[in-house]
């Protein structure tokens, strides 16, 4: 199932989404020097992936009450200092 921003919009249920699963390397952050915010491990990046609801191109707002679940191979979110989900006031 894809969940994307392009065509009809009338059909999606990302309300009752349950769980997304990422294949290897998903979501890797920038792992330059410049993105250390220490010289030593841990090295503290400062890269931030930002989760909001909506999607910018049809203007629809949708969070996921449902969504229960992160499953990944390994080495997701590598290099990320910090995650955040943003859910939108309605």
């Amino acid at each position: 199932m894809s969940f994307g921003c392009v065509g009809e919009y009338d059909d999606l249920d990302l309300p009752q989404l349950h769980s997304i699963e990422l294949d290897y390397c998903a979501l890797r952050g920038d792992e330059r020097d410049e993105q250390k915010a220490l010289e030593e491990k841990p090295y503290n990046y400062k890269n931030t992936l930002i989760m909001k609801s909506g999607c910018c191109m049809i203007g629809v707002m949708t969070d996921l009450p449902s969504l229960t679940s992160f499953k990944s191979y390994r080495c997701n979110f590598q290099f990320v200092g910090s995650v955040m989900l943003e859910s939108t006031d309605s």
